[in-house]
């Protein structure tokens, strides 16, 4: 018996490779997997593949009752190439003080305009206090 896999979900796993993410944002049906990743690892993969593309990033597990999880999602979802703080501001207002803000390493992350980094720079600058 034959299976139709036309809606078929892929999910690739969050990887810094360039010439790879490209490849996956233009295939039809790859979401990449999100489950168990900590959101400094998910902030920083969102941001490398906004200085390399406009498209919306898809994730498997894109329901959270996190809050954190929730907005870091809708700004993979934005396709204007900005900072994740600059993403804030334009939702919600102002970055608050909260634990989460306040704790956060690398802290230059959560400011970095994706415009302003070429993605080679982006792994040399942050892909080593990410793991």
């Amino acid at each position: 018996m034959q299976k139709n896999y036309t809606f078929a979900r892929i999910a690739a796993p969050m990887i810094f490779d360039k010439e790879l993410i490209l490849e996956l944002l233009d295939t039809k049906g790859i979401m990449f997997n999100n489950k168990d990743v900590s959101l400094k690892y998910l902030i920083g993969f969102i941001c490398f593949v906004k200085t390399l593309s406009l498209k919306k990033i898809a994730f498997t597990n894109p329901m959270s009752t996190d809050p954190n999880m929730k907005r870091i999602i809708k700004w993979a979802y934005d396709t204007s190439r900005i900072s994740y703080e600059q993403f804030y501001q334009k939702t919600e207002g102002h970055m608050p003080i909260d634990n989460f803000h306040y704790n956060f390493k690398p802290k230059a992350l959560l400011y970095q305009d994706p415009k302003a980094i070429t993605p080679e720079d982006f792994i040399f600058e942050y892909l080593k206090q990410l793991t």
